[in-house]
């Protein structure tokens, strides 16, 4: 098995902070890295999937940009999910896996009721 690519989720408001979480894949071995969505002009080395980005859906844009990586056939089946505000400060073999915990504790952590419509 190979390395895992990176994959970036790209809407319009992405910044130069891009430029810098880009630079800092030198410390993460890593395959091609892919930017899903938005294209900002001036990077290099990098994979592009364009996806047309809808005005204020951000989490609509986001799922279409993640699928566009997903259906294409040119990935890596193991891939590191990176946002443009990730950084990997210093040289790691590669990102350990982190989550909250049980999905019924985050649920009930946000006590907005969702407990009642999730069977998680």
């Amino acid at each position: 098995m190979g390395l895992p690519d990176v994959v970036y989720l790209c809407g319009p408001e992405v910044g130069r902070e891009l430029r810098y979480s880009l630079r800092s894949l030198a410390n993460l071995p890593h395959d091609r890295v892919w930017l899903a969505g938005h294209q900002p002009s001036g990077l290099v080395n990098v994979e592009r999937l364009p996806v047309r980005q809808k005005p204020r859906q951000k989490w609509a844009n986001q799922e279409a940009n993640l699928r566009a990586y997903c259906e294409q056939r040119d990935g890596t089946e193991r891939f590191y999910l990176f946002n443009d505000d990730f950084f990997v400060m210093s040289p790691i073999e590669r990102v350990p896996v982190w989550h909250r915990g049980p999905i019924r504790d985050v649920i009930d952590g946000y006590g907005h009721g969702l407990t009642s419509s999730c069977n998680a």
